[in-house]
């Protein structure tokens, strides 16, 4: 699967769950491969009060 795939079900699921950060996902797009990272930080540091629901949000996949 090309890394550009990947992305864009990352962005698309971004967006559904986290509408407000829809900027940095896009951002994320744009960038090449090795900043995957810089995307999972954004994440974390912005969705702390959101860990538990996302947990089980995974779960229910």
């Amino acid at each position: 699967m090309p890394s550009n795939a990947t992305y864009c079900l990352v962005v698309l699921s971004g967006i559904e769950d986290f509408e407000y950060l829809g900027i940095y996902y896009a951002e994320v797009v744009r960038m090449p491969c090795g900043r995957k990272r810089k995307l999972k930080k954004i994440k974390k540091h912005k969705l702390k009060k959101r860990r538990k629901r996302d947990r089980h949000k995974k779960k229910l996949r």
